[in-house]
């Protein structure tokens, strides 16, 4: 359904100061530590946090409440290639902007793109830049040192970082600019649910498959005897592969969700692994 003049201009109910060239590269300036604080229970989201944390102070300058909400918002897990953390920085910050402006924006979409897009990139990245990319620069670097040319250090930092710092900082006017004139076409014609709904659907998957290969679990404990006796966890499997890590997985986030302290839970786990693992059931 297409949205009149009128009804964009009344939901347009804040006066924001607009994004400039240079509060975008002093968002770059800020993403070059993206890495620097990384922690297993969010990973990279204080990294994301702070290299947003400029703009995000100069979009909600005269509305605490939904800077607060933005805070929390930015600061949910998030792992991604290093390399396209800017460009999906600069999207984020064009839906923040839109939604400083509105007070009818959906902030959901916001945390749907950001777990869309973090897990495709981190494969791409991750192959190419790490993958590829290193390897060709230790190579070169590494047959320039092998004959005692000093040059080779030098090889390999500008064959690995130049690449890098372009498309990061293209990457976060790149984003900017896409996500802006991606978001005004999609509420004008009136796709945003559907859209939202599959970022939220492509969401889920990547964190489902995040699940599987980052928990795992090894039940030894033998059914049956003999040539019959057959391994909890090769039960388990028989009836869903990965039940186990599944069945964890949702339960550790129920134990978050009633406020059980993160800490707690990650000892908890460990105290548990270690007493089954002495009784003989992993």
């Amino acid at each position: 359904m297409m949205i009149s003049k009128e009804e964009k201009m009344e939901m347009t109910v804040h006066q924001v100061e607009p994004v400039t060239k240079k509060d975008l590269r002093k968002m770059f300036w800020y993403s070059v530590p993206f890495y620097s604080c990384w922690s297993m229970e969010r990973q990279a989201a204080s990294g994301c946090l702070f290299t947003m944390m400029p703009l995000l102070k100069k979009l909600y300058k005269d509305q605490p409440e939904k800077l607060k909400e933005s805070l929390v918002r930015n600061n949910e897990l998030y792992a991604i290639a290093d390399q396209f953390h800017e460009f999906v920085a600069g999207i984020l910050i064009s839906m923040e902007e839109q939604n400083a402006k509105t007070d009818d924006f959906d902030t959901s979409a916001i945390s749907n793109v950001k777990v869309a897009l973090m897990g495709p990139l981190a494969g791409v990245g991750d192959s190419f830049f790490l993958g590829t990319l290193r390897v060709i620069a230790i190579g070169i670097g590494a047959s320039l040192m092998a004959q005692g040319n000093p040059l080779g250090m030098l090889m390999f930092a500008l064959v690995w970082n130049v690449p890098c710092f372009l498309i990061k900082y293209f990457g976060t006017f790149w984003g900017y600019r896409l996500g802006a004139s991606f978001i005004t076409k999609a509420a004008e014609s009136g796709v945003m649910q559907k859209i939202m709904e599959a970022a939220g659907i492509i969401g889920m998957m990547a964190i489902g498959a995040m699940s599987v290969t980052s928990v795992s679990t090894n039940f030894s404990l033998a059914i049956g005897s003999g040539d019959a006796a057959a391994t909890l966890q090769s039960v388990l499997d028989s009836i869903m592969p990965a039940c186990a890590s599944v069945g964890l997985t949702w339960g550790m986030f129920a134990l978050l969700r009633r406020k059980v302290h993160p800490l707690i839970l990650i000892f908890g786990v460990m105290v548990i692994c270690i007493l089954l693992s002495a009784i003989g059931v992993f």
